[in-house]
């Protein structure tokens, strides 16, 4: 399925492929939905824009972000 397929599937902009696989050795999508919005903000050039458009990519393929309760 998805989940072993390069993040490259993604259609993300190649700065954000490149990011995820240099600084994170990120290269699978599993190995991106294992990452929390805070350590994907923590990245260098990687801000609210940066990550909204990794998880409106994501949504396309059926993977939602959790809500955290209490918040």
């Amino acid at each position: 399925g998805v989940l072993r397929e390069s993040v490259q599937i993604l259609n993300l902009p190649a700065r954000v492929v490149n990011a995820l696989e240099s600084k994170k050795e990120v290269l699978y999508v599993y190995q991106l939905l294992q990452l929390t919005r805070g350590e994907l903000e923590d990245m260098p050039n990687f801000g609210n824009k940066t990550v909204d458009i990794i998880y409106r990519a994501l949504s396309r393929y059926g993977f939602k972000r959790q809500k955290k309760r209490g918040t």
